[in-house]
This record gives structure tokens, sequence and C-alpha cells, in this order.
């Protein structure tokens, strides 16, 4: 039962880092993008 807890939340961890990597990089580009435009 433990286990299983901190396995699933070793997972919720992972995804988070992944969404936030995600977002930053989608941040950067867009930002990148806007410096590129002007």
């Amino acid at each position: 039962m433990c286990r299983v807890h901190i396995r699933t939340l070793k997972i919720i961890l992972l995804l988070r880092e992944e969404a936030s990597y995600a977002i930053s990089s989608h941040m950067f580009c867009s930002h990148m993008k806007i410096v590129v435009h002007i």
C-alpha cells in the first residue's frame, strides 16, 4: 500500500516536472519569437 502510494507520488512529481519544463520552454520560445519579431 505504502509502496504503491510512493510510486504514485513519484509519477506525479515527474509529471509536474515535465509539465513545468514544457511550460517554461514554451514561454521561452514565445519570448524568443517576440524578440526576433522586434
